[in-house]
C-alpha cells in the first residue's frame, strides 16, 4: 500500500468540492490526473470512495468513514510542519533554565511572562540551583541556558556572556536597632547572620575577598533557600548577607538593606550555554527577551548591567 499526502488530500478536496472538475481547480490540476490519483488510491485500499453519477460525486459508505480520518491525518501533518517551522525561528519549542533564586525571583518573571505572551507555544521549564549546580547542568546537557555567577574554569565546555554585577550588602530584620550606614565587613562576625548554602554565590564572594572573615561568621543558622533566608529575617532570628539583585525583589523593599563599606565586593551574574552543542532558535529567543528585561528591570543601586 503506498498511500501519500497527495492522494489524501485529493480524496479530501473532492469530497468538500461534491466533483472532479471543482476539485481538480481547487488542486491547479488536470482532472485526468486527479481521476488517476484517486484511482490509485482506491486500489490501494482496495475500496470504492465515491460513487459517482453524470451530475455529481457522492462518497461512498466506505468514504464518509474514511474522510475524517483523511482530514485529521493531513490537519496533524500542516500543524507538525507549523511547529516544525515555528520551532526554526524560535516561536515554539521548549527550553530548560537554570538559575540561582535571586536571579529567578527577581528577573525571571519578567522574561517568561513576555516570553509566553509572545509565543505561547514556547513550553519554559525552570530549576533552582548552586553555581557549580548551574554549570554541572549546563554540561551535562540537562538545562538549555544557566543564569548565575561563574565559577571554575570552565570556558572550555560552556560559554559565558555577564549580564551584570551587584554590590552585596546586609538585610536587617525589621526595627533592628543601630543600623549602620555602611557595614563594615570586619564587623559582619558580630552580626547574628543567617549563612547560605555551601557553593552559593554569596560564600564564593565572601571567600574570594575575605576567606578569612567568612569562617569567622557564627553558623548557629544555616538555611539553604532565599526565600527562607529572607523569612527568618522578617522574624528577626537574624540578619542575611544578600546582594543588590536580590535586595531589588519587592518583597525585600520593605527592609533595610545595606551595603558593606567595600565597593569590590560584589557578585557577577552571567548567561551560561554549552560549547558542545548549538544554540536553539528558542534558547537565542529567551536570550533576547532576557536582555531586553534585564534593561526595564527596576534595581536598586549598586546593580550595573552589562547588556
Amino acid at each position: 500500500m503506498n498511500i501519500s499526502l497527495r492522494h489524501l488530500r485529493a480524496f479530501v478536496t473532492i469530497a468538500n468540492e461534491g466533483s472532479f472538475t471543482g476539485a481538480a481547480d481547487s488542486l491547479c490540476v488536470t482532472q485526468s490526473t486527479l481521476t488517476k490519483t484517486i484511482h490509485e488510491l482506491e486500489s490501494s485500499t482496495g475500496l470504492s470512495l465515491f460513487n459517482r453519477n453524470t451530475r455529481k460525486v457522492f462518497l461512498s459508505t466506505h468514504g464518509a468513514t474514511f474522510l475524517p480520518v483523511a482530514q485529521r491525518i493531513i490537519n496533524d501533518f500542516n500543524r507538525s510542519i507549523e511547529q516544525l517551522r515555528q520551532q526554526s525561528i524560535g516561536r515554539a519549542g521548549t527550553i530548560a533554565i537554570a538559575s540561582g533564586m535571586a536571579f529567578a525571583s527577581t528577573v525571571l518573571p519578567c522574561v517568561i511572562q513576555t516570553m509566553t505572551q509572545r509565543h505561547p507555544t514556547i513550553n519554559a521549564t525552570v530549576i533552582d540551583d548552586t553555581c557549580h549546580g548551574i554549570i554541572n547542568r549546563i554540561a551535562n546537557g540537562h538545562v538549555d541556558v544557566g543564569v548565575g555567577s561563574y565559577v571554575g574554569n570552565a570556558t572550555n565546555i560552556v560559554s559565558i556572556q555577564k549580564l551584570l554585577t551587584a554590590r552585596l550588602g546586609v538585610v536587617f530584620p525589621p526595627g533592628y536597632r543601630n543600623i549602620p550606614m555602611v557595614v563594615s565587613l570586619d564587623k559582619i562576625p558580630n552580626f547574628p547572620v543567617i549563612c547560605d548554602m555551601e557553593e552559593s554565590s554569596i560564600e564564593i564572594a565572601l571567600k574570594k575577598y575575605s576567606p578569612e572573615i567568612w569562617m569567622k561568621l557564627d553558623r548557629r543558622v544555616t538555611v539553604t533557600s532565599l526565600d527562607a533566608q529572607l523569612s527568618m529575617v522578617r522574624h528577626g532570628i537574624g540578619v542575611c548577607i544578600i546582594s543588590a539583585l536580590a535586595a531589588s525583589h519587592p518583597s525585600v523593599r520593605d527592609l533595610p538593606f545595606r551595603f558593606f563599606d567595600t565597593p569590590g565586593l560584589q557578585r557577577d551574574v552571567y548567561i551560561f550555554r554549552s560549547r558542545m552543542a548549538p544554540t536553539s532558535a528558542t534558547t537565542t529567543t529567551f536570550i533576547s527577551i532576557l536582555e531586553e528585561c534585564l534593561r526595564e528591570t527596576h534595581f536598586i543601586e549598586g546593580v550595573t548591567l552589562h547588556v
